[in-house]
């Protein structure tokens, strides 16, 4: 792994745990109801602010661990290639992160008003074919099969309503 590769990596990890504790705080401010569900509606939105916490924390430890475990030698070759004078953050990293937050925001954005199933499969159709442009029936499948699978859970498995928008079932 390069030390460009670590520090992008170490920016998404630091940006994703602030992203995951604003995530779970916003999560406890959701209304508590005396009638309905005794687990409540916070426990989903818990489990996944708490599994994508774990992950950047994950993420973190691993390009720190990489980082000690690598020899000062290539740690030195590696500064030597990159261009110390510049000091920022490269274009293709920042170019990712605009992504994955325009294609969020969109995201947010039409989720209530598309629906869940078209939303996130237009969601994990763009991510995955900005990330993975050769793979087309792998991101096509991934992007189809993953939402269907949890619209099905969700909706016949645990009675959780998703919105349906256009697709009014």
């Amino acid at each position: 792994m390069t030390v460009k590769q670590k520090k992008v990596d170490r920016i998404i990890a630091s940006v994703s745990i602030v992203f995951a504790i604003a995530y779970l705080y916003q999560t406890g401010q959701i209304t508590m109801l005396d009638f309905g569900d005794p687990i409540g509606p916070r426990l989903f939105p818990y489990f996944a602010g708490a599994l994508f916490l774990i992950g950047a924390l994950l993420l973190l430890v691993e390009t720190r661990s990489s980082a000690a475990r690598e020899p000062e030698a290539e740690v030195a070759e590696e500064l030597a290639k990159a261009h110390p004078e510049s000091g920022e953050m490269p274009r293709r990293a920042i170019w990712m992160m605009a992504a994955v937050i325009g294609w969020t925001l969109l995201y947010i954005a039409i989720f209530e008003h598309v629906g869940y199933l078209i939303s996130t499969v237009l969601l994990l159709i763009g991510l995955t074919f900005y990330f993975h442009p050769r793979r087309w029936l792998t991101n096509i499948a991934v992007s189809v099969l993953v939402p269907a699978t949890a619209y099905f859970v969700f909706h016949n498995l645990l009675h959780i309503s998703l919105p349906t928008g256009l697709l009014s079932f």
